[in-house]
């Protein structure tokens, strides 16, 4: 009996170890979704945050954006772990597009003092903008470098709002790069916007043609008809005087 009870337990530890062995080389289903995390630091009453999505389909083109928003604090960065590619935007703007590559936590950083000038870039026509970085620390010796790319639009000039010197290029250059001593607004005109130095409305009020008046415009006519007149009046004179 005891013989048959210690063989009988040897098999059980034997199969025990043997389904232990295999299941190392199983291979786990792969999730069907990327999981994505989204937190705020040091807490949420200096800001919020939150993603267009909280999974995005496994090896998938798809994208999420997150978006961090100043309450009663200031915004910094993100901290995102995982694997992901940055879509638009980068780690120091608010908000930021990625493709997950792997399950995502991302931390939108917030201080309660604002310690970082930012720097806004926008288009006005048809044309694109950009702007790198996005943000520096405050009294930063780095460099800013703002780009216009014409589209159907050719660019015209940039207009900067705050301090900035130009260490790089001018006004009417695409590739501007200046040294920050505050935040910067950008703005990037193209042909076929409206800017100071070229309104879309002409002071004459009419089609924006300062040409002169072509035949068939009403000005003209009258013209030629006094003409026509003045000339039909002193033929008949001279007709009377001959006689």
């Amino acid at each position: 009996m005891k013989k048959v009870l210690s063989i009988a337990l040897i098999l059980v530890v034997a199969f025990t170890l043997t389904i232990s062995a295999a299941a190392e080389y199983i291979s786990p289903v792969p999730k069907e979704y990327y999981d994505i995390n989204i937190g705020v630091e040091p807490n949420t009453n200096y800001g919020t945050a939150i993603a267009s999505s909280d999974k995005v389909q496994r090896d998938s083109d798809d994208t999420v954006t997150l978006t961090a928003s100043d309450k009663n604090g200031f915004f910094n960065d993100w901290v995102i772990e995982g694997d992901f590619e940055i879509v638009e935007g980068d780690l120091n703007s608010p908000v930021i597009k990625i493709r997950p590559k792997s399950d995502i936590k991302a931390t939108a950083n917030f201080s309660k003092e604002k310690d970082n000038w930012t720097f806004t870039v926008e288009a006005n026509g048809k044309g694109t903008a950009s702007v790198k970085p996005s943000k520096l620390p405050k009294g930063s010796d780095e460099l800013v470098t703002f780009t216009a790319t014409d589209g159907e639009g050719k660019f015209i000039k940039w207009e900067l709002q705050f301090q900035y010197d130009i260490v790089e290029g001018s006004l009417t250059s695409k590739k501007l790069v200046v040294r920050p001593h505050s935040d910067i607004n950008a703005i990037a005109y193209f042909t076929g916007a409206a800017t100071p130095d070229s309104p879309t409305t002409k002071p004459n009020g009419g089609n924006g043609s300062n040409n002169s008046p072509k035949t068939g415009d009403p000005l003209f006519l009258i013209i030629a008809l006094v003409a026509a007149a003045f000339g039909t009046g002193v033929f008949a004179f001279r007709k009377i005087k001959g006689c």
